[in-house]
């Protein structure tokens, strides 16, 4: 919202774009995320990036390729 303000010139909302940007990446990365090996958040599609970037008509989105089977990840000591 920021770079809707009428105060910032052509530099000021390509600071914000650039920053976007790398927020986004940031973002993507972190949606890849791999635990011994596995993609996190990829379903039984463990192997490979759940979240790819895709251009399509010169627009950019990121698609799912995982499935919807939860995986398991341990976050600690088992107590059993």
């Amino acid at each position: 919202l920021q770079g809707l303000s009428g105060t910032l010139n052509g530099s000021d909302r390509e600071t914000l774009a650039v920053r976007v940007e790398e927020l986004r990446a940031e973002l993507l990365e972190l949606a890849n995320a791999q635990s011994n090996g596995a993609y996190v958040f990829g379903g039984s599609h463990s192997e490979a990036p759940p979240f790819v970037e895709s251009v399509t008509g010169g627009a950019r989105s990121v698609v799912y390729r995982g499935d919807d089977s939860a995986m398991r990840v341990p976050i600690g000591y088992a107590t059993d």
